[in-house]
């Protein structure tokens, strides 16, 4: 959300800011277009957030996609198939994973449980996957909770101890019910 208008200071939606409104509206007619026009080619349409964006504001945008969606006759189906909730900063790997994005993740999935995808991405690991699992994410993102788990490459075929990290994580999704 912070990538579509940088000018914004996003900590001012509460109204306080002059014109705060008329950017917000404008911020969410923009994802709503560029949000239909995804969907127009047949691709699957998301939003990613970052650890400190707060979920009021991806919850108001939300709500516009999925009244969109009822006013068109999509019952069943929202405009947004997939959230990505950022648990790192975005730029590198390796970073600890960031708890309090948990209650993101368990209010998106209360509020919208048909939501298709509830992606937990950046510091995924067999502890935080269960956490991530347990609050309603039904995709895990592990980058270094999978390849950082390797101890050696092997040039006979896939890393045996590769596969084994992926199939942990998904045996975790799996016992939550994902």
């Amino acid at each position: 959300l912070e990538q579509m208008d940088p000018s914004m200071d996003w900590t001012q939606w509460d109204g306080e800011e002059e014109g705060s409104c008329s950017k917000r509206a404008a911020l969410v007619q923009k994802v709503y277009d560029l949000v239909k026009k995804i969907r127009s080619l047949g691709m699957t349409a998301g939003i990613c957030i970052a650890p400190t964006t707060s979920i009021h504001h991806l919850d108001h945008i939300l709500s516009h996609l999925s009244d969109s969606s009822h006013q068109s006759g999509q019952e069943e189906d929202m405009m947004v198939e997939a959230v990505d909730i950022l648990a790192v900063s975005p730029g590198f790997g390796g970073q600890p994973f960031n708890e309090t994005v948990l209650h993101k993740v368990a209010f998106l999935r209360e509020k919208y449980p048909q939501l298709k995808y509830l992606e937990v991405d950046g510091g995924v690991n067999r502890q935080t996957a269960a956490l991530a699992a347990a609050a309603g994410a039904n995709v895990l993102i592990a980058g270094s909770g999978i390849f950082g788990s390797h101890r050696s490459r092997s040039v006979d075929g896939p890393d045996p101890t590769i596969q084994a990290a992926i199939s942990e994580l998904r045996h975790i999704l799996i016992s939550h019910g994902k």
